[in-house]
């Protein structure tokens, strides 16, 4: 039996059936928020750490070259998926993405993707756990450690017992207090600004050539900009929020919106990032190490509660992405996994047990790969590199092709998978394998192997469909 949204009945030729209402309920459900709801709860779970901290300093160190770390992919993958996704996912019988594979290319391929999704999660959520860890350890030292572990102990407790609507409803209030300490951070950079602007010419005049040029690496730019965008576009948070929409148009619009308030965040980080960049030139302290901008400027703010105030906007952007990704990574494993093939009987009260066992454990591991590894940016691209290598080929696939080529969507899940493990043993062992493509190139040539291997499956074997 296919678990699907919809009544028993034909949709596109496929056989699909009503799953338990709670299941439904306690993943998708939005409980009547609505676009604007949904919207602002996508954006939030696009701006996080990355784009606040990460996106700063990268502004502060690389100039305008920065913008293809995370502001330019983040619009194009808006883009993307308000034009061309959003309402192809909404219209498809499938609750979720594994659910969907399943569908098309075998109960194999549901279970790898659910396996995929918890593991790119788990990543995901450890880059928002690096953040914090470097901005607390700034303000309040040695108890940044149990300060983070504290964080995510709350969104932990309120992901297990409120599912889908304590996070869509959690990330609409940490979207406006992202917006309020961003605007006011935005407008004290400005008032500096006017107080002493020759400070700021004289600090940007004095930066590094090829700051103020977007194209200073291309390929570099071009790689990032590739392997971010089209990873963030098939994203399961996004399939699910679309899901949560009432119909297509529903579903468009909310993507919409949230481009248009990740553009205005985007904007806001972007002239934060310039305007610290040329105060930190000025004192002589730009481009030695990592520059941690967003702890700078908060120190300098004047007042107790405006610090106060922006620093709790930087944890309500860790912990709208943190929210999203355990709920979703919650959601492969009980509904695609335990529910359909473990304990295919099972109630809420007995399922609930494993949502519970899986966050405390997804938790765990988070911490444990953010205690080891510190580079925001790289944790961030892992798990872009998971979903792009085996998601990407497979789900469009599903989302435009009628009757999706089965070996060839097995096939560009398992050699991306591999691909992928291969890239993680040159990136983080010890291993002679310095032949491998680096990151974020590796990204790319995984997509084109997992491509490639869909179309040699569809060529040696055009009558084997789904």
């Amino acid at each position: 039996m296919i678990l699907s949204p919809f009544p028993q009945g034909k949709t596109k030729g496929i056989s699909i059936s009503s799953p338990s209402s709670f299941l439904q309920k306690f993943y998708t459900d939005p409980k009547k928020i609505g676009s604007l709801g949904l919207a602002l709860s996508f954006a939030a779970t696009w701006i996080g750490a990355t784009s606040t901290k990460g996106a700063m300093d990268s502004y502060a160190s690389k100039g305008l070259e920065g913008l293809w770390l995370i502001a330019i992919p983040s619009v194009v993958t808006m883009v993307l998926v308000t034009f061309f996704l959003a309402k192809r996912v909404q219209k498809n019988p499938s609750l979720t993405q594994p659910e969907a594979i399943g569908v098309h290319f075998g109960d194999v391929g549901r279970v790898f993707l659910a396996g995929i999704i918890m593991m790119a999660s788990t990543t995901t959520l450890a880059s928002q756990l690096v953040a914090s860890r470097h901005l607390l350890q700034g303000m309040i030292g040695e108890w940044a450690d149990a300060l983070t572990t504290g964080l995510l102990a709350v969104v932990t407790t309120y992901s297990m017992f409120g599912g889908f609507f304590a996070v869509a409803f959690t990330d609409i209030l940490q979207s406006g207090l992202m917006f309020i300490a961003l605007g006011s951070l935005f407008g004290f950079v400005v008032w500096a600004f006017m107080q002493q602007p020759d400070v700021f010419v004289s600090g940007w005049t004095s930066m590094p050539e090829g700051y103020w040029s977007l194209w200073t690496n291309p390929k570099n730019a071009i790689g990032l900009l590739i392997t971010f965008s089209l990873a963030w576009a098939i994203a399961p948070e996004m399939w699910q929020r679309m899901k949560a929409c009432k119909d297509e148009a529903s579903a468009q619009k909310t993507a919409g919106m949230a481009c248009l308030f990740i553009v205005g965040i985007s904007l806001m980080v972007f002239g934060i990032g310039l305007g610290a960049a040329g105060t930190l030139a000025h004192a002589g302290t730009a481009h030695q190490g990592e520059t941690n901008v967003y702890l700078w400027l908060t120190q300098a703010l004047p007042f107790k509660a405006w610090k106060a105030l922006v620093l709790l906007g930087f944890i309500s952007a860790v912990t709208s992405t943190m929210d999203s990704v355990m709920n979703v990574a919650s959601q492969s494993l009980v509904y695609d996994v335990v529910k359909r093939y473990i304990l295919p009987k099972a109630e809420w009260s007995q399922l609930r047990w494993i949502n519970y066992g899986w966050l405390i454990l997804q938790g765990v591991l988070g911490l444990w790969i953010a205690f080891r590894l510190d580079d925001l940016i790289q944790v961030l691209w892992l798990s872009a590199d998971i979903y792009a290598c085996t998601m990407l080929v497979p789900v469009v696939s599903v989302l435009f092709h009628k009757t999706p080529h089965r070996l060839g969507g097995q096939l560009a899940m398992l050699g991306g998978g591999l691909f992928v493990g291969m890239t993680t043993l040159a990136q983080y062992t010890s291993l002679p394998l310095d032949w491998w493509p680096a990151w974020p190139f590796s990204t790319v040539y995984g997509m084109m192997w997992s491509l490639a291997l869909y179309a040699t499956a569809c060529l040696a074997f055009p009558t084997k469909r789904a």
